[in-house]
């Protein structure tokens, strides 16, 4: 059986017209031409997942943090890394970077549901303050993103699935509104 590793992978992307997006410490991001999706290569396992699907679980993903369609962590003994396949971004517009500042200095009404979301994730993950710039994006329509806030750690990923297809992601949203409806009831 023929193993795969990240840079193998990322090889296949380019030599298939994938165009090469951008890159992080840790992951590089390619997109076929004229899609609104992408994949994010994680050349080396760090915390993206467990802010993604903590996101997901909290109804934040698609609205503050990015909207996942699906990932997969791969392991073969020797590499381990994974693959994510989620909603494209696109460099902050001005509005978009002035909401930022905003919700970095708390200063406004407009960034006060951004800062509630910041505040929960950091009593979540107390490493969530890698918020320099480049880990700020916005969607098509300008709304503002915050893509990797979790600064990496050694900590582990044994709480997650190794695996999420779109449907499992669905299901993970639909378990977190059934729950807010469920204590709107009871209030």
């Amino acid at each position: 059986m023929a193993t795969i590793s990240s840079a193998k992978l990322m090889s296949f992307l380019r030599k298939h017209q994938f165009e090469f997006l951008g890159s992080g410490l840790y992951s590089d991001v390619f997109a076929p031409a004229g899609s609104d999706r992408v994949i994010k290569v994680c050349r080396q396992c760090d915390d993206w997942p467990k802010y993604i699907f903590w996101a997901t679980k909290h109804g934040y993903a698609g609205l503050h943090a990015p909207k996942v369609h699906s990932f997969r962590f791969i392991e073969d003994g020797r590499h381990s890394f994974y693959i994510a396949s989620m909603e494209r971004l696109y460099p902050l517009t001005d509005d978009a970077r002035e909401l930022r500042r905003e919700v970095l200095w708390n200063s406004s009404k407009r960034a006060a549901p951004f800062h509630t979301f910041i505040k929960k994730l950091q009593q979540e993950f107390p490493q969530a303050d890698d918020l320099h710039d480049g880990n700020w994006l916005c969607r098509k329509d300008g709304a503002l993103v915050l893509t990797d806030p979790l600064r990496a750690s050694s900590s582990s990923r044994d709480d997650l699935p190794t695996r999420m297809r779109a449907y499992d992601i669905a299901m993970l949203r639909n378990k977190q509104f059934a729950n807010q409806k469920a204590y709107a009831k009871r209030a």
